[in-house]
């Protein structure tokens, strides 16, 4: 039926003294697409309808295919790993790689003592030294 009417609308764009080359090859592409489609989907080489798949494309589309059920099948293996060690956690390491979850103790703070024969006025002035070794 569409084909028949772009055949229709064809003949009267020729009637009205339509000349446009393009146009005429436009229409005439449309009308022998739209007979095609009414007849069945292209078996050829590929070079057939819009919207058909050529046999190199379909095989490259398949391959995809296959790599990207792979791809999910490791990515399902790895999901129920997850899982298994979630289930049964390996043991902790102890010692000074804890986890960061793990709460710690605060260091001591650095607190200079008074040494011994030392008077205030020395100890003060050893702690700013030492402070300003420190920002360095």
């Amino acid at each position: 039926e569409i084909a028949s009417q772009l055949d229709g609308l064809r003949t009267a764009y020729a009637s009205a003294g339509g000349a446009n080359p393009e146009l005429v090859q436009l229409m005439s592409k449309l009308q022998a697409d739209a007979r095609a489609l009414a007849e069945g989907p292209s078996t050829g080489s590929g070079g057939g309808l819009p919207g058909t798949v050529p046999p190199e494309v379909r095989r490259q589309m398949e391959a995809m295919d296959r790599a990207l059920a792979a791809r999910e099948e490791e990515a399902r293996e790895l999901q129920g790993r997850l899982a298994a060690l979630k289930q049964h956690p390996p043991p902790r390491c102890s010692g000074a790689l804890s986890p960061a979850s793990e709460p710690r103790e605060p260091p001591a703070p650095l607190a200079p003592a008074t040494l011994p024969g030392e008077s205030a006025q020395e100890r003060e002035l050893r702690e700013l030294k030492t402070r300003q070794e420190l920002s360095l």
